[in-house]
Formats: structure tokens, sequence, C-alpha cells
């Protein structure tokens, strides 16, 4: 209770900063930082829940943001490819189309096997299922986290506009 609470505040208190650097000159910067937050917040979850070393959660971090670059690549590859069948799915070349977009499914599994090759060679299979687990949960706080904060903001704003 005390490490969500602790987590909770963080979240909000980097909310806080992250919006107010919004008019800062420098949004490149500032997403860095806040890149960087998050995964210090991940590392220490990492340490805590899986019980690795920080150097194996330092790595699992920079593997885990190749990976999902790599499969942020992709996916935004096949939505363009969607976006071509659904504008003209009567087109000659559609059937290669829906085969490449087969094949980037095929890539997508690939990639992240080849991450899960890739941090078994410091992680147990034990290590690995919680990590994925424990990602799933602190992306969706971190969602929900955003969510308010949006909220607030709406509120805050109509309330403004009342005064």
């Amino acid at each position: 209770m005390k490490n969500i609470l602790l987590f909770s505040v963080f979240i909000v208190f980097t909310f806080v900063n992250l919006s107010t650097a919004q008019f800062d000159n420098n949004k490149d910067n500032d997403k860095k930082q806040f890149r960087a937050q998050i995964d210090s917040i991940m590392k220490q979850k990492l340490i805590e829940k899986l019980d690795l070393s920080e150097s194996s959660a330092d790595k699992y971090i920079i593997a885990i943001r190749e990976n999902n670059g790599k499969v942020k690549d992709l996916l935004k590859e096949k939505k363009t490819i969607m976006k071509s069948i659904e504008a003209d799915p009567e087109a000659a070349d559609v059937g290669s189309k829906l085969d490449k977009s087969f094949e980037i499914d095929s890539r997508i599994i690939e990639t992240r096997k080849e991450f899960i090759r890739d941090v078994s060679s410091y992680m147990t299979p034990q290590q690995i299922a919680k990590s994925m687990i424990l990602k799933k949960n602190f992306n969706k706080e971190f969602k929900n986290q955003i969510k308010k904060h949006k909220n607030k903001d709406k509120i805050n704003k109509r309330n403004q506009k009342q005064k």
C-alpha cells in the first residue's frame, strides 16, 4: 500500500511537472527527463519485485525500450497498409497488401520472441513472466494516472470559466 501511494504521488508530481513544462521551449529535453523518471520507477519495481540486480534491471529497460520501438515501427507500417486496403479493397494488388500485413504480424511475433531470448540471458523464465505482468500492471496504472490528471485539468478549466 505504501508503494502504491508513493508511486501515485510520484506519477502525479511527474505529470504536474510535465504539464508545466509544456510551455518550455525545449520539449525534447522534457520528454527525455520524463522517460528517465518513468524508467527509474520501472527499474525500482524490477529490483524490488523480481529481485534483479541493478545492472540486469538496466539491461531489461534498454531491451524493452528497443523492442517496443521495433514493434511500434512495425505497427505503423501495418497501419499504413491497412489504410491502403480500406481505401480501395477492390485494388488489383490487395492480395499482396494482405500478404505484407500478415508478414508484418509474423515479424512482430519474431521481434517479441527475440526480446525473450535476449532477456533470458540474465533472467529466469519466472522473472520474465513476472516482468510481463509487472509491465502490464505498470502501463495500466500509468494510463489511469494520465486519465485522472486529464480529468482534473478539464474540471479546473470548467471551474475557471465559471468564475
